[in-house]
């Protein structure tokens, strides 16, 4: 089964616990600790309690106050994973311990905060703010415009749908910036950013990092740091802008038509700020 579709199935499934849950719950079956939220806002709160056991607290908004809907706590050593499923709403998810966590936001515009382990967070619809924190996490906006932080931890990130900000934090991270006009900064480490479809901008920030502008009108910027900068063969002009480091630059050139018939190789990037000590590489395409 290829990963789109079993991630199309995966939603699916959220879509028919969506359906079926009518107010919040909080279980442990089998070493997976489940939080589901409901229709309205929550907020959700996992952390360690007594040293020994996992607590998990729900809030809902009622009279202008967030008041505590519901409360468990359990032993620690029987729990492996925590699944969240938020629910509609506007919600706001935070995870305190280090015990990986997978959260999906559902519809509304959400926030998810990762822990220290490492953690699985889905925006899904709405206009989203995801932050995986410490360890290694995976990171999908989902549709809307999204805001997605990876900070500590080598971390996948995926902008998805809408206009997304991602910014990779430390340590060394792949983004993608998906649909529509995103914008992507590495920060430090040695990152891979891809910005997909759409007129994108991606900078590399700190040390050696890999820019693929893909396809649209992309501004890509490799900072301090030995990069590999390359906007895509896809007959729009990007803008590639060096910076420090020895850099490697790739411009693609296109045959276009002139006059009486006869063609010409036209550059299709735009390279900016390059210094004798970078190397550009042209690659010609039919």
């Amino acid at each position: 089964m290829n990963a789109t579709k079993k991630r199309t199935m995966q939603f699916e499934n959220l879509e028919d616990r969506r359906v079926m849950t009518a107010g919040v719950d909080i279980d442990l079956d089998d070493g997976v600790l489940e939080v589901e939220g409901s229709e309205k806002s929550e907020k959700i709160y996992i952390q360690y309690h007594d040293h020994d056991e996992v607590e998990v607290k729900i809030y809902q908004e009622k009279d202008g106050k967030w008041k505590l809907k519901k409360r468990k706590d359990y032993d620690l050593d029987k729990v492996d994973e925590i699944k969240v499923f938020a629910g509609a709403g506007n919600d706001y998810v935070v995870n305190r311990s280090d015990i990986e966590m997978t959260a999906y936001g559902e519809t509304g515009n959400d926030t998810l905060y990762g822990g220290g382990g490492n953690d699985s967070l889905w925006g899904m619809d709405g206009h989203d703010r995801l932050v995986g924190r410490d360890g290694h996490d995976r990171i999908d906006g989902g549709s809307g415009n999204d805001r997605l932080y990876g900070l500590n931890g080598n971390d996948i990130m995926t902008g998805q749908a809408g206009r997304d900000y991602l910014s990779g934090g430390n340590d060394h991270d792949v983004m993608n910036g998906g649909k529509d006009n995103d914008r992507l900064g590495g920060g430090r480490g040695n990152d891979a950013l891809y910005g997909g479809s759409g007129d994108d901008h991606l900078f590399g920030n700190n040390d050696h990092d890999k820019l693929y502008g893909q396809s649209g009108t992309d501004y890509l910027s490799g900072g301090a740091g030995n990069d590999w900068i390359d906007g895509g063969n896809d007959h729009t002009t990007d803008t590639l802008y060096s910076g420090g480091g020895y850099d490697h630059i790739v411009q693609h050139h296109n045959l276009k038509p002139g006059i009486f018939g006869i063609k010409f190789w036209q550059a299709e990037e735009s390279i900016r700020d390059a210094s004798w000590y970078d190397t550009v590489k042209n690659e010609y395409h039919l």
